[in-house]
């Protein structure tokens, strides 16, 4: 005839809590890769502008030491506007994945509102006894 009301209820449950589980499990493990993609930019970024401006520094002491050309001097104007510009790139790449992450966070608040909707509803619809008798 069919599962008892309580092993119906019990599987509905079960169904309930595997689903938001697994839900939650994926948003986890995307939230934690881009966390981890935030910080390797940000390291990068520090890693990058300490190299550049050490470039920078070493070529200006050549240059002021005679050990090269002045014209060399004109190309730290380049590797400035580069580093720039890359730092920018960086930072723009930050904020879309902070946006990203929001965005994840977002959605596993709305996951977990509509779970215990979904717990309240079933409750409801089981009545007092605990299931839900069809009539």
């Amino acid at each position: 005839m069919g599962l008892l009301p309580d092993r119906e209820r019990s599987r509905r449950y079960d169904d309930l809590r595997r689903e938001y589980t697994a839900s939650m499990d994926e948003m986890s493990d995307r939230e934690e890769k881009l966390k981890g993609l935030r910080k390797g930019l940000e390291e990068l970024g520090s890693e990058f502008d300490v190299c550049s401006m050490q470039v920078e520094r070493l070529i200006g002491e050549q240059v002021a030491a005679g050990s090269l050309l002045r014209h060399f001097d004109n190309d730290l104007y380049g590797i400035r506007l580069l580093r720039e510009e890359q730092l920018l790139e960086l930072d723009e790449e930050q904020d879309r994945l902070r946006l990203e992450l929001d965005k994840i966070r977002g959605t596993m608040e709305k996951l977990d509102i509509e779970y215990a909707r979904d717990i309240r509803r079933l409750d409801e619809g089981l009545g007092k006894g605990g299931y839900s008798q069809g009539t």
